[in-house]
């Protein structure tokens, strides 16, 4: 018969102070071997039903919660976090929440010592994570000086150097390159193969469709689907299209990379110019090297770049939170600085938690526009439209902080958006989106930049982004 790892029955939970429910009668059963991946629209409870089972609730999240949860026979609330700590291993959607110490070897060696592991185990734990997520040679580098598909590797390997035998993952592909997406999928196939439980929240689901043995459907806090990767039928795609998964096979590879259109003419003004740039990290790290790129009036440009390639220096450079150490940038006209282009660029970072400080959505949404000495009205006016577009009326008195990191995100554009810049710089939008936020905000984007000649400067791993959406592609690294 086989070993049920994880049993969950009759569970809910409501946050504190939240009207809803989160979770609403979840019944489930997962083996041993097992991998499973959870899907939904941001919010549906993916990231709360993986915290649920790794015992994060009850014994840290607060609220109301009903019904049993057991990891490998032990009920999660009548035991300790830290026994439960060694039976399941969590990846966080934001690797930032759970990176601390100051290089990479002490992230991953942070956890064996903690349960007391010998010395000579813990180096032997530690490089064969670290080469198994291909981050070996990375051991004396600060993670915070890392870009976050780098950090999202070593938050990995920081689980798997604790050999959990329960891995559960919230978004492990969002910020990864092809190479480091198919680096992940290999891992999972390997753990599986070893008898390892897999729980992965993901949202995009062509990527997981070849690892995965179930595929449960999140909505409004239940699972309403549990089906066979290899079974789908006409009901469950008529599902997905419906509540906004993407489902189809992307046909996308490390090997079928896109080619760059560097020879595409514009006959535009040039709005931005970089000539000879170059950037070196205080940890003696070059992450732009004599890179010359210019940017036109109008149109709509991906970037490209493997993970740590540059590609977040780079537009930290345009909008001046950075400064050259070699060459030149020019924006919209000035040498870039964030109060001279206040309003008139928008630029939207990888992580939205930097960029939410007011308690209600509405709050954060206005914040920005009551400094452009705006009516009431037309401040109301132009929120209540960034709220539609971003399909968030129904959170705009909710607390922004509360709510999930895709919708966080929605509330960072949201708030970018109701300034309505004349350049928009958006650091891979996709970290957190379900399938259908992210069409209609790239849709409204592409009519922004038809009707209003609006400029788009995207990065993205996403090649379907890319294919359907950009008119210019440059790749960097």
């Amino acid at each position: 018969m086989e070993k049920k790892m994880i049993k969950i029955k009759d569970l809910n939970f409501r946050y504190r102070d939240s009207g809803e429910f989160a979770l609403k009668d979840i019944n489930l059963e997962i083996g041993e071997g097992e991998c499973i991946c959870l899907t939904g629209i941001s919010g549906s409870g993916k990231s709360t039903l993986l915290m649920a089972v790794n015992g994060l609730i009850p014994h840290y999240v607060s609220g109301e919660m009903s019904g049993d949860v057991w990891l490998d026979g032990m009920n999660t609330k009548e035991v300790e976090i830290s026994r439960l700590a060694e039976k399941a291993g969590m990846v966080f959607q934001n690797p930032d929440t759970q990176i601390f110490a100051l290089s990479v070897r002490s992230e991953v060696a942070f956890g064996p010592e903690n349960i007391l592991t010998p010395p000579g185990e813990i180096y032997e734990r530690l490089n064969r994570a670290l080469d198994a997520v291909d981050m070996g040679g990375f051991e004396d580098r600060n993670p915070n000086e890392l870009s976050y598909g780098q950090k999202q590797r070593i938050t990995l390997a920081s689980v798997l150097s604790l050999a959990p035998r329960i891995l559960l993952m919230d978004e492990p592909l969002s910020l990864m390159d092809c190479g480091g997406k198919e680096r992940i999928l290999d891992i999972i196939s390997e753990l599986k193969e070893k008898g390892f439980t897999v729980v992965i929240g993901e949202h995009n689901l062509p990527f997981m469709l070849g690892v995965s043995d179930r595929i449960l459907v999140m909505h409004g806090g239940e699972i309403i689907r549990d089906a066979v990767p290899g079974q789908i039928n006409r009901e469950d795609i008529r599902l997905f299209n419906e509540i906004g998964i993407r489902w189809g096979e992307t046909g996308v590879t490390a090997e079928d990379e896109l080619t760059p259109n560097f020879d595409k003419k514009f006959d535009r003004n040039k709005i931005i110019e970089i000539r000879n740039l170059t950037y070196t990290y205080p940890c003696g790290i070059c992450a732009l090297n004599n890179l010359s790129l210019d940017v036109y009036e109008g149109e709509f440009l991906g970037i490209l770049g493997k993970n740590g390639s540059g590609k977040t220096t780079l537009l930290k450079a345009v909008v001046g939170l950075i400064h050259p150490g070699a060459g030149e940038v020019t924006t919209l006209g000035i040498s870039p600085h964030p109060y001279g282009l206040f309003g008139k660029v928008g630029f939207l970072i990888q992580d939205p938690e930097y960029q939410i400080f007011e308690e209600t959505v509405f709050d954060e949404i206005a914040f920005s526009l009551k400094k452009l000495n705006l009516t009431e009205d037309e401040i109301q006016k132009r929120v209540n439209r960034a709220l539609e577009v971003t399909n968030m009326e129904d959170l705009r008195e909710s607390d922004p902080l509360k709510l999930s990191f895709g919708q966080k995100h929605r509330v960072a554009f949201a708030s970018l958006l109701a300034l309505k810049p004349g350049v928009i710089i958006l650091d891979d939008l996709t970290k957190g989106l379900d399938y259908g936020n992210l069409k209609q905000i790239l849709d409204t984007l592409k009519i922004m930049q038809r009707k209003f000649n609006v400029t788009v400067i995207i990065c993205t791993h996403d090649h379907e982004i890319i294919k359907k959406y950009v008119d210019r592609v440059v790749r960097i690294g």
